[in-house]
C-alpha cells in the first residue's frame, strides 16, 4: 500500500521541515480590488474562527485580529467604516507602488502536525525590473485536498495571473534555512510528487517561466498567448489523468484524483501524469541559471542539483533513477 501524505507528514515533520498543502498564484498586477478579491476568496474556504493573527510590513510583529494594532491610515480606515482596516496601509502601498507584505495566519507553528491555514500576499519591487506578487495560501495536510482544487479554480476565475501551482509542498523554517534544506535535498530525492518552497526566488521570473509540475498546475491566459505556449488540453492529457478546466483567466490541470508523494521507491506510483505534464510545458519551466541554486548541503555544494529537481518530469534528469517512469 502506498504511504499517504499524512503517513509522510508524521514521519518527517519536526520544527525545520513540514509538508503543507498550498496554493499559490501569481498576480499579472495587484490593485486594491485584486487584493480585496484574492482575501475575500481566501476567506471563503478558511474556517473563520481559525484566524488568529494578521502582520502588514508597518508592524515588526503578529498582531491579534482581536485586538489589532493600527496605524494612523488604520485607525482612520476604522472610523470610516472600512472592513479590515488593518490592511489600510496596504491598500496605500498598491496605490503607490509599493512593495508590501499582508498575511493571516492561525498561529499554528510549523512543528504542529495539525498543519495551519494562512494566507501571504507580498509585491517585491527590483531595481530596473519593477513590481512581481504572489499570493499563497497554506491549508492543513488533515484537510480534503479537493479544497485546493477548489480554490485554484475560484483564483483562476477571479484573479487574472500569470500561473500557479498547488498541492503538497516541503515548507521550511525560515530562522534556520540552510540546515532546513539540507535536509529537504534528503526527502525530495525520494519524493518526486512534493514541491519545494521556492517564494523567495520565483516571482521575478513568472513572466516568463512556470514551476515545475505539481498536483495543481495554473497558466494563465495572457502567459500562454504571450509565451507561445503549445499547451495540448486533449485526449494525451486525459490518459495521463489530467483534468483540465478552462476559468475565466487560466486554465487549471489537476494531475490525478488526489495529491502523492511519488516515492521512488516505489517506483514512483502514479507519475506518468506529471511525466506528461512536464514535457508538455518543458521549455518554459524555471531553471537554476533563473534561480541560482537552493540552500542546504546538497543543493548548495552540488551545482546543477537545483535544475535537475525543476527538470525532473520534463526531461533526462540526474534527479530521476533509471527507468523510474517506465511503470509510472
Amino acid at each position: 500500500m502506498s504511504e499517504t501524505l499524512l503517513d509522510l507528514q508524521r514521519k518527517i515533520a519536526d520544527n525545520l521541515v513540514r509538508i503543507a498543502f498550498e496554493v499559490t498564484v501569481y498576480p499579472w498586477r495587484v490593485t486594491v480590488p485584486n487584493f480585496e478579491r484574492i482575501v475575500r476568496i481566501f476567506l471563503a474556504f478558511c474556517p473563520p474562527e481559525q484566524l488568529k493573527f494578521f502582520r502588514i510590513s508597518e508592524l515588526p510583529v503578529w498582531s491579534r485580529l482581536s485586538e489589532p494594532a493600527l496605524t494612523r491610515s488604520g485607525r482612520e480606515a476604522q472610523a470610516d467604516g472600512t472592513p479590515m482596516p488593518f490592511f489600510e496601509p496596504v491598500r496605500k502601498r498598491i496605490r503607490e507602488d509599493r512593495a508590501f507584505v499582508a498575511r493571516l495566519w492561525d498561529g499554528r507553528e510549523i512543528d504542529d502536525p495539525l498543519g495551519s491555514w494562512s494566507l501571504t500576499i507580498v509585491r517585491e519591487k527590483y531595481a530596473g525590473e519593477g513590481l512581481f506578487s504572489y499570493a499563497r495560501v497554506l491549508v492543513p495536510l488533515e484537510s480534503d485536498p479537493n479544497v485546493l482544487v477548489a480554490l485554484a479554480r475560484q483564483f483562476a476565475e477571479e484573479i487574472e495571473l500569470l500561473s500557479g501551482h498547488g498541492g503538497p509542498v516541503f515548507g521550511f523554517n525560515p530562522v534556520l534555512p540552510y540546515a532546513a534544506f539540507t535536509k529537504i535535498y534528503t526527502h525530495s530525492r525520494r519524493y518526486l510528487g512534493i514541491d519545494i518552497d521556492m517564494l523567495d526566488m520565483c516571482p521575478r521570473h513568472m513572466k516568463h517561466r512556470l514551476k515545475s509540475p505539481c498536483w495543481i498546475n495554473l497558466i494563465g491566459h495572457e502567459f500562454t498567448s504571450t509565451n507561445d505556449l503549445p499547451l495540448s488540453r486533449g485526449a494525451s492529457f486525459q490518459e495521463s489523468g489530467i483534468r483540465s478546466t478552462r476559468q475565466r483567466f487560466a486554465d487549471v490541470h489537476v494531475i490525478g484524483n488526489r495529491p502523492v508523494p511519488l516515492d521512488v521507491n516505489r517506483q514512483a506510483e502514479g507519475a506518468s501524469g506529471y511525466r506528461a505534464y512536464g514535457e508538455a510545458i518543458s521549455d518554459f519551466v524555471l531553471s537554476e541559471a533563473d534561480t541560482g541554486p537552493l540552500d542546504g548541503e546538497g543543493f548548495f555544494n552540488n551545482p546543477g542539483t537545483t535544475d535537475d529537481w525543476l527538470h525532473r518530469f520534463g526531461r533526462a534528469s540526474a534527479w530521476v533513477p533509471d527507468g523510474i517512469f517506465k511503470t509510472g
